[in-house]
């Protein structure tokens, strides 16, 4: 089963509504078609990359709307050495501003696709759940009006539904490297820290203002797509 799936509706808004539950789902890699099915989900949105084809059973439609994950070997590299922690911090604030700069036409992708009524309520996911999917996630949260510091608490949660997982991985990556990384280094490749979304959204408002100007001008959404989208999710 999922260990970071979860709704991503149901947050309040500023102007005092709410956002719909049961429309929009966030998750890791998935694994249980028959669970998909249980939640009515019509849409697999899959921001991974594949080397080859996927081969996908389910009943709902696919889509691949490839994002690139931050490199592996640069994100292990951190592991060691005194300046580690700093560096896989610069690393991974660069990669979610590139998230923002580099991969408009992939964003404009996914919202071109949720703007079909046909296709809620979706899933959005990719491997862990937790960088690509949590940037989507944001900036669909941040359209339907929900406050910064909602949509933020939202994204960090993945550090607690990941938790067993994240202890599994711990021991393997202990015995991996002989018993030489501390595990504060490891929470600094496996949690979601709060600095990396606000690194995201601190460059849409360089550039933009806000999000709904960003995606209408830096990914040239249109204003009807944008529309409909916030419609299905308030």
């Amino acid at each position: 089963m999922m260990s970071n799936f979860r709704d991503a509706g149901g947050l309040a808004t500023s102007d005092g509504r709410r956002m719909r539950n049961g429309v929009l789902f966030r998750s890791d890699a998935p694994d249980n078609i028959a669970f998909l099915t249980q939640h009515g989900i019509r849409l697999v949105c899959d921001l991974r990359e594949h080397k080859r084809p996927l081969t996908w059973n389910g009943p709902m439609r696919y889509a691949n709307v490839p994002i690139p994950e931050a490199s592996r070997l640069a994100i292990f590299g951190c592991l060691f050495g005194r300046s580690g922690g700093g560096r896989f911090q610069a690393l991974l604030t660069g990669y979610y501003r590139n998230l923002v700069l580099g991969h408009t036409a992939a964003t404009r992708q996914v919202f071109d696709l949720l703007a079909d009524g046909a296709h809620w309520p979706v899933l959005v996911h990719c491997t862990a759940g937790k960088d690509r999917t949590g940037f989507l996630i944001s900036l669909l949260q941040t359209l339907a009006g929900v406050p910064y510091g909602a949509v933020l608490e939202n994204y960090l949660e993945t550090n607690e539904r990941f938790s067993e997982r994240r202890e599994v991985f711990y021991r393997k990556l202990r015995r991996l490297t002989l018993w030489q990384v501390s595990r504060e280094r490891m929470d600094r490749i496996a949690l979601a820290p709060a600095y990396a979304l606000d690194a995201a959204h601190e460059a849409i408002r360089q550039r933009h203002g806000d999000v709904e100007t960003y995606l209408r001008d830096g990914c040239g959404i249109a204003p009807e797509t944008l529309a409909a989208v916030r419609e299905r999710l308030v």
